[in-house]
């Protein structure tokens, strides 16, 4: 092919909470971005953006648009080829993504807190809500490469990757993705070739007749060397559990155990919080509170927002942690009242209750709960095992009520992702020895600070960054 376009077609279902924020904040402090019919939609923008991020290839800043490279710009480079030096429109074309499939007004709100580290408790002004589209709604997604003479194998590889990006276990897209948001999964994929310089085929592409499907040449497995540190691990629920949601009604509970659709859920945020915390008094307790030390690495590990006027920056998270829905569970109706503690009493008007979720059966009740680290480093590995031993022996409580026992887990089986090998276990005690020395290792890794002056640089590269815009 001299000339044409490749076409990809796909139905992109969604699995996780999706929010893509509107910048409005008429229903919630974050409302989620709708069409001019009042459905949501993903924006080509946020679509390409997470896609060029995604891709492993270098072709893609040429395909993708490249700006002009001028004599004085600090990135230039002299080994460039001269026709580099210029600007060319992207080879991409690109559709918003609008729903197909699906009950489109499904949304929820969900409610947010921020918890001082040091207290334990919610911090003054820091609750705030947003609003997510919930799982099993579909999305359309329609997108071409140019074809210019000369580039149909570049453009054809292009393509390759850019499905195989798509056929990934995860693609997620939009906020909070590192709390297990926004995950899409691509099906029904179609390629197809329109050459232009055959009448046949341009017809069929001005007439938007699909061609046969070229998918089975598109379709490539590829070996990518493993570079992830990953958790997956099923727990039991000790007691009881409740992660709050409030009803829309006055005739509803005063709290309730989250939902997404219709099933309960650990949301990944507050599984990201609770580790959180607990990742700091770990931190403060092995190097005697340092804490400029452990701020950096907390920062470095679950990313960080500084607040300062003069010197604010963002750094991304580097863990990722699924939503995990709660199986296996009931939830009953619990009366509580609050008792004056001087007089014995109950105080007038303190009568509330709440719907926390309990053990139906014997089975684990939270399955296929991940944590992964892209390009771990030791310390890091170290410190993520140690946060899993807590949560496996019932020692990391998380959710609402925690001070009358409930949100304990107590883990069931589990198994670690090191790069191209992985161990399964049910107790500690039955890793193996050599995989325990390692483990030993990154423990030691952590507690000697051998990583930091590592992720000192790497965070000092964003502050950089962002001083010099």
């Amino acid at each position: 092919m001299n000339y044409g376009k490749i076409i990809l077609k796909a139905d992109l279902e969604l699995i996780s909470p999706l929010m893509i924020g509107s910048g409005e904040s008429e229903i919630c402090d974050r409302d989620i971005l709708l069409d001019k019919k009042g459905m949501p939609y993903i924006p080509a923008s946020s679509f390409i953006g997470k896609l060029y991020t995604e891709l492993q290839t270098d072709k893609k800043k040429k395909y993708f648009g490249q700006k002009k490279v001028g004599e004085n710009d600090k990135n230039a480079n002299e080994n460039k080829p001269e026709q580099n030096k210029f600007e060319h429109q992207s080879y991409i074309i690109c559709d918003d993504l609008p729903l197909i499939q699906g009950p489109g007004t499904n949304t929820a709100i969900r409610d947010g807190i921020r918890i001082n580290p040091e207290t334990g408790i919610v911090e003054e002004g820091a609750k705030f809500d947003y609003q997510v589209l919930e799982p099993g709604n579909h999305f359309a997604l329609e997108m071409s490469i140019n074809v210019e003479p000369g580039t149909y194998e570049d453009c054809k590889e292009l393509m390759k990757n850019i499905i195989y990006v798509l056929r990934k276990k995860q693609f997620a897209l939009g906020g909070k993705t590192s709390s297990g948001f926004g995950n899409l999964r691509a099906q029904n994929i179609k390629v197809m070739e329109y050459d232009f310089i055959d009448k046949k085929c341009a017809a069929a592409y001005l007439l938007k007749k699909e061609l046969k499907n070229l998918i089975s040449e598109y379709t490539e497995e590829k070996f990518i060397p493993a570079d992830d540190f990953s958790i997956n691990a099923s727990f039991q629920i000790v007691n009881s559990f409740i992660i709050r949601s409030y009803s829309k009604t006055p005739y509803g509970s005063d709290a309730a155990q989250l939902k997404c659709g219709d099933k309960f859920v650990l949301p990944g945020t507050s599984l990201r919080g609770a580790l959180r915390a607990r990742a700091q008094k770990i931190l403060n307790l092995l190097w005697e509170n340092k804490k400029d030390e452990v701020d950096m690495f907390i920062a470095a590990l679950f990313g960080t927002t500084s607040l300062e006027m003069k010197n604010a920056y963002s750094v991304p998270s580097s863990l990722y942690v699924s939503e995990t829905v709660i199986d296996n569970v009931k939830s009953e109706l619990q009366n509580r009242i609050k008792i004056d503690r001087f007089t014995g009493g109950t105080i007038e008007s303190a009568l509330f209750d709440s719907m926390p979720v309990y053990p139906a059966t014997e089975e684990a009740q939270l399955i296929d709960l991940t944590l992964t680290i892209h390009k771990p480093l030791p310390s890091q590995k170290g410190l993520l095992l140690l946060l899993l031993k807590d949560l496996y022996t019932s020692e990391l409580p998380m959710g609402g009520e925690k001070n009358v026992g409930r949100g304990l887990l107590k883990g069931t089986k589990a198994r670690i992702t090191n790069g191209e090998n992985s161990i399964n276990f049910s107790n500690f005690e039955d890793i193996d020895e050599e995989s325990q020395k390692l483990f030993n290792e990154y423990i030691e890794a952590l507690i000697s600070k051998s990583d930091n002056k590592v992720i000192g640089k790497y965070i000092a590269r964003f502050k950089k960054e962002k001083i010099e815009e």
